[in-house]
């Protein structure tokens, strides 16, 4: 149980237990959810680890975020799988998993943020900015920077081994262990609060301006040429390409804004709020928990649906099979070759016909630029 839904917020009858309808979704839901979502974030990081080509500045972001959600889905989903079989808000795993499943709970939650927001930056500066990119934009810069953000949220999220503890109370005559507060719920209200803004609004603001500025240059760079630019056309592929990756981030955006967005508005609605006016709710509570457990869970489906570089390597991971030709394209020198002659010719050509720099974006697909 989070901290944000202990005994003070969600309500069960504890004298004839949940029913059988609750306790079927409340343990079914979160255990399908867990192994999938967890499986599927355990091959995404194998599949980033393991190809090369893959290795590039975005991927390192998007692995940020699959360790994020593991150790979401592992700190908050899996300890709720057997709570509608417990005794109502009991927590029988001890103090110190009270601490630590609290902690790592919004470390896991802040990261996936956190990373939300730094590949949105990174390819805001690889398709708008592409020249300062070729510099900014590289494997080890992004790992500096996620090194920072994870020791950031770290220490952000360090109070909770300190504000987190079990109680034990008595309830309808049976002494409960209960995962609490150690200070009064209105100071956790104003952390809350701050919390949804720094790690829920401001992502999101920050994704929906850079997106918009991103889709515009690319639909301008995709655009139809007339058949004397037709030397123009590795550009527009290229173009597209970078399209497909954009939308496959966008869908992530998007979910993350959508499935969180009910538990983060109600924690911080109930926390400002009296006991008679709060959402108590238990099936409003497993509507809202499980929908930021699906956000930890979907990204791995996305990767698969929209991307063929990933969809490949799944099926290699998944069937042992040898590394495809077509998909080693990051590994083939002729391919290399290639690409840097293509980059080179389309920011020549551009330059001269249209007055301006748009310059393909080579660290993204080639295995050159990737340190």
């Amino acid at each position: 149980m989070r901290m944000d839904e202990s005994s003070e917020n969600v309500t069960l009858d504890t004298r004839a237990g949940p029913s059988l309808e609750y306790t079927v979704m409340a343990v079914g839901l979160p255990l399908v959810i867990f192994i999938i979502g967890f499986a599927g974030n355990i091959l995404v990081i194998t599949v980033i680890l393991k190809r090369r080509s893959l290795q590039t500045p975005t991927n390192c972001y998007l692995l940020s975020l699959c360790v994020a959600d593991c150790i979401l889905l592992i700190s908050s989903n899996l300890p709720t799988i057997p709570e509608p079989l417990l005794r109502a808000e009991d927590w029988p795993y001890g103090s110190f998993m009270c601490t630590l499943c609290v902690f790592l709970g919004y470390l896991g939650a802040n990261v996936s943020s956190l990373s939300i927001g730094a590949f949105t930056v990174e390819r805001y500066i690889g398709i708008c900015h592409s020249l300062k990119a070729q510099t900014i934009c590289t494997v080890s810069r992004a790992r500096r920077i996620l090194f920072v953000l994870w020791t950031l949220a770290i220490l952000y999220c360090s109070p909770w081994l300190a504000l987190a503890k079990v109680v034990p109370h008595t309830r309808n005559g049976t002494v409960v262990q209960s995962c609490t507060y150690t200070l009064e719920r209105y100071y956790y209200g104003i952390y809350y609060v701050f919390d949804f803004v720094v790690f829920y609004v401001v992502p999101l603001v920050l994704s929906s301006v850079l997106y918009f500025f991103m889709i515009r240059l690319l639909l301008k760079d995709g655009a139809p040429r007339s058949t004397e630019h037709r030397s123009l056309q590795p550009r527009n592929r290229g173009a597209a390409a970078r399209m497909q990756v954009v939308r496959m981030l966008i869908v992530i955006v998007v979910l993350f804004g959508t499935l969180w967005l009910p538990y983060r508005i109600v924690v911080v609605y109930n926390s400002f709020q009296d006991s008679l006016l709060q959402f108590k709710d238990s099936w409003f509570w497993l509507f809202c928990r499980n929908m930021v457990f699906i956000n930890s869970a979907i990204n791995p489906i996305v990767y698969n649906m929209l991307s063929v570089k990933f969809r490949r390597a799944f099926r290699d991971i998944v069937c042992k099979g040898k590394e495809r030709g077509a998909f080693n394209d990051g590994t083939d020198t002729t391919s290399v070759r290639l690409s840097r002659m293509s980059t080179r010719y389309s920011f020549t050509a551009d330059m001269l016909m249209n007055g301006r720099i748009v310059q393909q974006e080579p660290f993204l697909w080639t295995r050159s630029y990737t340190r």
